[in-house]
């Protein structure tokens, strides 16, 4: 989803704002092709012969197998994104820009069983992924300068530029992992990084079919 307005515009200035938003709700299933001598579906089990192969100790087909996240789960995600933009026009001498983003997971939890399948399927202890709070922001200030004016030799541009990213990434345990709101935390990751900028650059035409651009 994504949503665009015009917050306002002059002859020679215009704002913008944009907001995005993602929204995904997954409810993963797997489905065995194991059988016992009955035909009924297998999903685990510590001693077992199946057409005369034997799963046993290490071999044993555990608890967790068909309950993972390539197998059983569930991962709800909601993310947002608000961003403003002022741009000047005037095609003269100066014009300026200015743009900040923000992005969001405003929630990011992923469900998974900790019990065997079938059982687990209607409830039961498991684990939750959360990736709560985790996003980035950003922020350009520009400045365009044309000493000769826009079809000048010397176009001139500068700015600054910041951004950071956050991580959150926390695994809980829970009792009931289709329903139960998060409960002791079993892991934890985070961290921040952040870039600070300041940028200049001249685009010199130097010749009519030539342009030569300087700058760091």
């Amino acid at each position: 989803l994504e949503f665009r307005r015009v917050l306002f515009r002059s002859p020679h200035w215009q704002a913008n704002y944009t907001f995005g938003q993602f929204t995904s709700d997954v409810d993963s299933k797997v489905q065995t092709v194991l059988r016992d001598a009955s035909g009924n579906p297998i999903y685990s089990g510590t001693d077992l012969n199946l057409n005369g192969y034997r799963f046993t100790g290490a071999n044993a087909i555990g608890a967790g197998s068909f309950s993972s996240t390539s197998g059983r789960y569930t991962w709800n995600q909601d993310h947002q994104s608000h961003s403003v933009r002022l741009k000047s026009n005037t095609r003269s001498e100066w014009d300026w820009e200015a743009v900040t983003s923000v992005f969001r997971y405003v929630q990011d939890r992923n469900r998974i069983p900790g019990t065997a399948l079938p059982t687990a399927d209607a409830s039961g202890a498991g684990t939750i992924v959360s990736l709560d709070k985790t996003g980035w922001q950003t922020t350009d200030l520009k400045g365009y300068w044309r000493p000769q004016g826009l079809s000048g030799l010397h176009q001139v541009s500068f700015g600054l530029h910041s951004d950071q990213y956050d991580l959150r990434s926390n695994t809980y345990a829970t009792a009931d992992w289709r329903n139960a709101d998060i409960g002791t935390v079993n892991s934890s990751a985070f961290g921040s990084t952040r870039t600070r900028a300041v940028w200049l650059q001249d685009a010199w035409r130097f010749a009519p079919r030539y342009k030569l651009t300087l700058g760091g």
